[in-house]
């Protein structure tokens, strides 16, 4: 799993919560441990900011990377925007967006 930044778009408070999620969920893996084609992005998810606006793209490698991911941001107050849908939108398969208690 693999995390950018947008230049230039607000991160919001609620991020440090996401990366300590990251951090959990997601852990760095040394290179030589990895299977072959490992990291290699199959997904790719936004996190919203309370503006509305994707501020940090995702790359995950396979769905469970994808349910793993959901099942964290939902107590977090993010909602899949997505969800339900057969087709991206703006290359994203998932777009979390803050509600209204987040």
């Amino acid at each position: 799993m693999e995390s950018r930044y947008i230049d230039g778009a607000t991160v919001p408070e609620f991020d440090a919560e996401i990366t300590a999620l990251l951090a959990k969920e997601f852990p760095e893996v040394p290179e030589e441990d990895l299977p072959p084609f490992a990291g290699i992005p199959e997904y790719f998810a936004g996190i919203e900011n309370h503006q509305g606006e994707v501020y940090r793209i995702l790359e995950l490698e396979d769905l469970h990377d994808v349910v793993t991911l959901t099942q964290g941001l939902h107590p977090l107050g993010l909602r899949d925007q997505l969800d339900g849908r057969s087709s991206t939108s703006a290359g994203l398969d998932c777009r979390f967006a803050p509600t209204a208690e987040t």
